[in-house]
Formats: structure tokens, C-alpha cells, sequence
């Protein structure tokens, strides 16, 4: 069910909707986030004609922010700043 209001009405209506589209909307936020992390680090920003070497580069692009999700994942400590105080400290 999504709410959508009728045309000149204030109130929402409930209005069935495909598990489909549910379904979509609730897992579209991860696809957002890996885009917007590719374009930020990105491999691929030579241009090419070769629709082969876009797929190619597009993918390693995916593997190294997989793998860089699953490193801070599994070493939460290893991504956090040392300051100098904690330097001292671990003497």
C-alpha cells in the first residue's frame, strides 16, 4: 500500500500497490550509495569507444569498493585516525 493524495483533496488515500515496486523502492538506497561512491573513486575516467572496456573498468570499479566495504567491515580499528595523544598513549 502506498499513500498518494487525490488531485484537489488534503487527506492521503491508501492505494494497493505491487510487492514489486515495494520491494524496489526499499532496496534502491544501496544502489544510490554505490553510485555515488563510484563517482567518487572511480577507475574509469578515461574515455573509450569500446563498450567491452566501459564493462570491464565499471566492474574492477565494483570489485575494489567491494572489497574495500569488506576490509572496514572486518577491521573497524584499522580505518579510524591515530592522534598523536593515542601514539603516546600506546607506548
Amino acid at each position: 500500500m502506498v499513500q498518494k493524495r487525490p488531485r484537489g483533496g488534503k487527506d492521503k488515500e491508501p492505494i494497493p500497490c505491487p510487492t514489486a515496486i515495494v520491494e524496489y523502492n526499499q532496496n534502491m538506497n544501496g544502489v544510490d550509495i554505490t553510485d555515488q561512491y563510484l563517482s567518487y573513486h572511480s577507475l574509469t575516467k578515461r574515455k573509450t569507444v569500446k563498450w567491452w572496456k566501459k564493462l570491464l573498468w565499471r566492474l574492477i570499479d565494483i570489485c575494489i569498493l567491494n572489497a574495500s566495504v569488506i576490509y572496514k567491515i572486518n577491521n573497524p580499528d584499522s580505518t579510524k585516525k591515530k592522534t598523536s595523544v593515542s601514539i603516546i598513549l600506546d607506548r
